[in-house]
């Protein structure tokens, strides 16, 4: 079945771009510089110590070396000297005796260099304590100076005390005795490349655990990230067993710790690679969960027992149980190297197998097989590896998203750009629908008013002359009706600052001389008022017709000879500004209900239904003296 790694394309679709090898040549150089910086050279003066009479103590307070004639009978042992099962449990020490000579008391400091001393290590020089290491001095050198006054001509006695906890591997490697000028170099060789670089090599595991989780607490759903972090940060845990020489826990629980990280690693590793093939969550990743959980019961209850056989026998069987899950781990490394073009997913099958091939030669060093160079452990140097490797996947993973981000941005631009046109013609089209809405309505209104003015004076002088009664005055009249009646609809039209005031003023200028002529005179008592933004030509017909409406009620049935115009400003009655206009009138009046044989008709009804289009209020009403008509508007549209 074919699988997908997300962020990818169908991989089986993909053509291999990348050549994994010279990453593979470069880890290789890496580890044998490593191995090369480890080693030990021997300069001239320098005494190797290959083998040390060998003495088994018990306790761990001892305050000096035993005497001479205790080393009597002790039979030489060849280093390295590592101590199986059986030899732990009759021993928790052991007493290494070695000697050298010198023709004259140096002037200078000597020293005793241990490249190999483990778990911890105690240097006696002619009886004189010279140095002791950490408590747990795992792949840590060490360098114990005498000063001169501690030496002296001929026979000189070095004594070593190694502790040996039940639980865990003793060993004791050759030594050296020499000038400390001449052996520091070598240390301090030693100390960059067994100690500096497996930390830095610790803190770059570290922090690529700590991304990988970072990035898992944002985005849960990408596939194999939690598990890389948790399987760097299991193989980190692995090797503080390097770096801590003072252990924060105490002893079982510190060796518990470290030797559980290991198969944690491996199993989320294994785990990770599972998710990156998109192998469904089954019964496979809970019986490898749960196979660890197992082991380390097992491994916590070996050591809380204190019996060498039963941990040996339960390290020994998760290692084996490690050695099976690496190797299926290295079969789903080689699948994804197959079907993936990215070169952080190429590289990681070799770089598997590399560090396969890693663990194998530590576990036979620490067995006590022979190796090729000095007994260096080398796995920790892969963490670096282990971090840049998944640094870079992230970054893979980073730069992959960003193109998609940038693919999907283009084309959202593109359809927003589509859609913008397709809403540009739709506003197109409906401001085209409007306007020419607008102009059927506009259309509309100018006949209805031409049909129900002029239309109806013309109506009327056409009557009016039929009757063959009419006086060429009346004839006269009924034209300049007509006439003012088509001029107030063309003023309409023209354009307004939505000024009553000057609306008004262009009424009074057209209709005045005439309604002078028929004894009707104005009194114009006008002030400013503020602009009605809302007044525009059809709103200016409305306002003029009411005017035409109310003068024509005065001349048909008011019988008066004045008209007052007054404007001003006022609060309506539901509350809101506006301006007023008021026509008085000093004839006898008429009232809006048609009492007083004076009816109204529907010049009045068309009064109140154009002042309320206009949302303005007008009041109709008989005062002393004569009649008031009052238009109300507000300043500002409802």
């Amino acid at each position: 079945m074919h699988r997908t790694i997300r962020g990818c394309p169908r991989l089986d679709r993909l053509a291999p771009t990348a050549d994994s090898s010279p990453v593979l040549r470069v880890l290789i150089l890496a580890l044998a510089l490593a191995v090369a910086g480890c080693g030990a050279s021997i300069p001239p003066g320098v005494v190797e110590v290959r083998a040390a009479s060998r003495l088994d103590a018990l306790g761990d307070r001892v305050s000096s070396p035993p005497d001479e004639t205790a080393w009597a009978g002790a039979p030489p042992t060849a280093l390295p000297d590592r101590w199986d099962t059986r030899e732990r449990l009759r021993a928790s020490a052991a007493w290494y005796h070695s000697e050298f000579g010198l023709d004259a008391t140096p002037t200078a400091a000597w020293a005793v260099y241990l490249p190999l001393a483990t778990p911890s290590a105690t240097v006696w020089v002619n009886g004189v304590e010279v140095g002791a290491t950490g408590r747990r001095n795992v792949n840590r050198p060490f360098l114990a100076v005498a000063v001169p006054a501690v030496l002296r001509q001929g026979r000189n006695i070095v004594d070593i005390r190694l502790r040996v906890p039940p639980t865990y591997g003793s060993v004791l490697g050759r030594f050296f005795v020499g000038p400390a000028a001449a052996l520091r170099p070598s240390f301090e060789r030693r100390v960059f490349w067994q100690v500096h670089v497996v930390e830095l090599s610790v803190f770059v595991t570290f922090a690529f655990a700590a991304l990988g989780l970072a990035l898992w607490a944002r985005r849960r759903s990408l596939p194999g990230v939690i598990e890389c972090a948790v399987g760097g940060a299991g193989w980190g845990v692995a090797m503080l067993e390097l770096v801590v020489s003072n252990p924060p826990l105490p002893e079982l629980a510190w060796q518990w710790t470290v030797t559980s990280g290991l198969p944690a690693t491996i199993v989320a590793f294994t785990v990770g690679a599972r998710r990156a093939l998109h192998v469904e969550r089954s019964w496979g990743d809970q019986l490898l969960a749960g196979s660890w959980v197992v082991g380390a019961l097992a491994l916590a209850a070996a050591l809380a027992s204190r019996r060498p056989a039963a941990t040996d026998a339960v390290v020994l069987g998760w290692a084996l149980w490690s050695v099976g899950v690496g190797i299926y781990l290295l079969t789903l490394l080689a699948r994804i190297q197959r079907a993936s073009s990215l070169v952080s997913l190429r590289i990681a099958a070799p770089v598997g197998a590399l560090g396969f091939a890693v663990a194998a030669r530590d576990v036979a060093l620490g067995l006590g097989a022979a190796t090729v160079g000095p007994p260096v452990i080398l796995l920790p140097y892969l963490g670096c590896v282990l971090g840049v490797w998944g640094s870079w996947r992230i970054l893979e993973r980073f730069v992959a998203a960003l193109d998609e981000s940038q693919a999907l941005n283009r084309d959202l631009e593109r359809r927003v750009e589509e859609r913008g046109d397709e809403i540009a013609r739709s506003y197109e089209r409906i401001n085209s629908l409007e306007r020419e809405r607008a102009v059927q309505d506009e259309r509309a209104r100018l006949m209805q008013d031409i049909h129900d003015g002029f239309g109806a004076q013309l109506t009327s002088m056409l009557a009016l002359v039929e009757t063959a009664e009419a006086t060429p005055g009346e004839v006269a009249d009924a034209l300049r009706d007509a006439l003012d009646d088509m001029r107030l609809v063309i003023q309409s039209l023209g354009p307004r600052d939505a000024d009553l005031i000057a609306l008004l003023a262009s009424w009074r200028a057209r209709v005045e001389r005439r309604l002078q002529r028929r004894g009707l005179r104005f009194d114009w008592q006008v002030s400013d008022l503020p602009v009605l933004p809302w007044l525009g030509p059809r709103e200016s017909l409305h306002v003029l017709r009411i005017f035409q409406e109310t003068v024509s009620n005065v001349l048909q049935h008011a019988a008066a000879t004045t008209i007052t115009v007054r404007t001003g400003e006022r609060v309506g009655t539901d509350g809101r500004q506006g301006v007023y206009v008021q026509i008085d009138d000093d004839g006898r009046g008429f009232a809006p209900d048609g009492r007083d044989g004076a009816a109204p008709g529907a010049g009045l009804r068309n009064i109140t239904r154009r002042a309320r289009d206009l949302g303005g209020v007008v009041s109709i009403g008989r005062e002393t003296g004569g009649g008031r008509v009052v238009l109300w508007l507000p300043r500002d549209s409802a």
